[in-house]
């Protein structure tokens, strides 16, 4: 987990190989059982529209999920970073 504080803006940036295939942004409780919102960011490699207060509780999960490619369902990829925000 990640020690932030509130307000911070937060920039993800992934390869141009994900970037291709699609991809979103889930935000999931501390637990990583209840997903709070996802938002889907396309194919651009860089993302900066989550700040460190958008989620309410104090710590959560950023989820980078890629768009599954034609041979799979669902999803290709996921990969989570937690989150603790200070204040």
């Amino acid at each position: 987990m990640l020690r932030v504080g509130s307000g911070e803006q937060i920039t993800i940036e992934v390869s141009e190989h994900l970037a291709e295939s699609g991809w979103q942004v889930q935000i999931f409780d501390e637990q990583l059982e209840e997903q709070l919102g996802q938002v889907p960011v396309g194919n651009e490699t860089v993302f900066d529209g989550i700040f460190t207060s958008d989620a309410r509780p104090a710590a959560y999960f950023l989820v980078i999920v890629q768009d599954a490619g034609p041979e799979c369902e669902g999803l290709s990829g996921a990969w989570p970073i937690g989150f603790v925000r200070d204040g």
